[in-house]
């Protein structure tokens, strides 16, 4: 359950007051708005060190690019 909130001035006075129901709306497209932004792969690749990079490199020569 949300409750209202209410927004006080710095002399405090009463400036605003945010309804239960206006609060719930806004969590709930915000809740949805951000569940579209998310993608199968949301977490970065992990960089993997180049000392590593450079043994795999030696070990495991590339086929692929190396023309042959």
């Amino acid at each position: 359950m949300i409750y209202e909130v209410k927004i006080i001035k710095p002399d405090g006075s009463l400036k605003e007051v945010i309804s239960s129901e206006r609060l719930e709306k806004m969590y709930w497209e915000t809740f949805y708005k951000n569940e579209e932004n998310i993608g199968l792969v949301t977490a970065p690749k992990a960089q993997v060190p180049a000392w590593v990079k450079q043994r795999l490199d030696l070990n495991y020569p590339d086929s692929v690019n190396s023309g042959s």
